[in-house]
């Protein structure tokens, strides 16, 4: 009985582990995609006004 509530806790540390890793992933990813979107706007505006 022990070992096996020691197994399932183990298993979702594990699972909590992933999902925070996969958050961090899909955050990192939209941060990067708006801070490209952002900067590719700002290009353009910068080279109309040229």
């Amino acid at each position: 009985m022990i070992t096996k509530n020691a197994a399932t806790k183990y298993r979702e540390k594990r699972v909590v582990k992933i999902y925070y890793i996969y958050n961090d992933l899909v955050n990192s990813t939209l941060l990067n995609r708006s801070v490209a979107l952002l900067t590719y706007l700002y290009l353009l505006t910068f080279v109309s006004f040229l």
